[in-house]
């Protein structure tokens, strides 16, 4: 039996064979340092889980059935007041969003209802790779506009806009950005908006926004949202999740939002694939979002936590001048540069063989980065992440000597 080409044109997940490693490594009694997955250690907050306790104990019979396929109301109207708070920018809770079972499958949805095979999406390269692989599933084509190390991976306007083609259906922003941790600036979203909005050739061309990481940044005002600006408004589709803001990755928990006849639209690819984001899920995280005073503390205290993170990890790496290091303003990663020569694949490889220390090849992220590591500092202490950096620097000049 054959498998559809466009299934075999797609690179697998990166992660699984890599999270196999470590845990056979945990297994043989390791002490690995875990700097791969996208994850963050720290738990919900007590009103998600609280709500769904109670739930659970009352037996409540309707949290064992379907929702809505756009999610439950209350949800729903929740989520908006939320958007209003943390994005910027209010939508219509009965007709502009969509409760999703995280943000890969709203992003996934968007794209299946915006795609037909040969169309072209534009990616900021280095991408995030589920969205690499979404396009390439749904018979797209990828398109790359590279941000430059030198620009700590914020893209160029120009560049952007010239890479229109006449097939462009979508350009994919993720700000914070996955896999580099640059937050874009307010003034270049604002920019930007503004020369797409002046360059007629962008007019059909749809923004799809990817905020998984909206509310893990470090400067003082939040990242700005394209759908928080009139010009872009209409063509933009707000992809967000609370995996990481939240810490509910294994309860699969996002939305997408959008103009109503599109969100209208994306029903279609939500009842034909999950019907509904899970029900209990819905009902404890509808419950815990009502607690605005307590999820606003939440979400400061673990931007403080991850910051104090992200700086004990800066330390030793940007004092080594033979790696590439940009400090990042959101999200829970570091992007680094590895000396010219060096196979950033072969180089984690034996980083986690020799050192215990685990991190994914910047070559899953676009094959311009072949000498890069994705480090995510979301699941270690300030101390481990710290000793986890020498490690890496030792390795690095250990690998040189040889």
């Amino acid at each position: 039996m054959e498998v559809g080409g466009r299934v075999l044109g797609t690179t697998k997940p990166p992660l699984s064979p890599l999270m196999e490693r470590v845990a056979r490594r945990h297994a043989e009694g390791r002490d690995v340092f875990v700097l791969a997955q996208a994850m963050v250690d720290y738990p919900p907050p007590f009103a998600f889980m609280h709500a769904l306790r109670e739930a659970l104990a009352a037996d409540t019979a309707t949290l064992h059935t379907y929702t809505p396929d756009a999610g439950t109301v209350e949800l729903r109207t929740a989520l908006s007041d939320h958007a209003d708070r943390s994005f910027g920018f209010w939508t219509d809770p009965i007709s502009q969003i969509l409760v999703t079972p995280g943000a890969n499958h709203a992003a996934y949805t968007a794209l299946s209802v915006l795609l037909d095979p040969g169309d072209d999406v534009l990616l900021i390269s280095p991408w995030y790779f589920n969205h690499e692989m979404t396009v390439r599933l749904l018979g797209g084509n990828v398109l790359t506009v590279i941000a430059r190390p030198e620009d700590c991976f914020v893209p160029r306007v120009d560049e952007l806009l010239a890479a229109w083609t006449p097939r462009l259906k979508a350009l994919i922003l993720v700000n914070p950005n996955n896999p580099t941790g640059a937050r874009y600036p307010n003034e270049w979203i604002e920019s930007f908006a503004a020369a797409l909005t002046e360059d007629s050739r962008w007019q059909n061309v749809w923004i799809l926004s990817d905020q998984t990481y909206q509310e893990i940044y470090f400067d003082n005002e939040p990242p700005l949202s394209p759908a928080a600006l009139p010009e872009l408004k209409d063509r933009t589709l707000t992809a967000g999740s609370f995996s990481k803001s939240l810490a509910l990755a294994g309860w699969r928990l996002g939305f997408l939002t959008g103009p109503k006849a599109f969100i209208s639209e994306t029903l279609k690819v939500q009842d034909s694939s999950v019907i509904c984001a899970t029900h209990a899920s819905q009902w404890a995280l509808c419950k815990a979002l009502e607690e605005t005073a307590a999820i606003a503390d939440y979400l400061q205290d673990k931007r403080g936590l991850l910051r104090r993170r992200r700086d004990a990890l800066y330390a030793p790496l940007s004092t080594d001048k033979n790696l590439d290091v940009c400090l990042p303003g959101g999200a829970c990663f570091f992007f680094v540069g590895l000396p010219e020569g060096i196979d950033g694949e072969v180089f984690a490889h034996h980083l986690l063989e020799s050192y215990d220390v685990a991190t994914v090849p910047g070559i899953h992220f676009g094959p311009e980065w072949k000498r890069f590591l994705r480090v995510s500092y979301g699941t270690e202490s300030p101390e481990r992440l710290e000793q986890a950096a020498l490690r890496l620097c030792e390795c690095l000049a250990s690998w040189r000597d040889t």
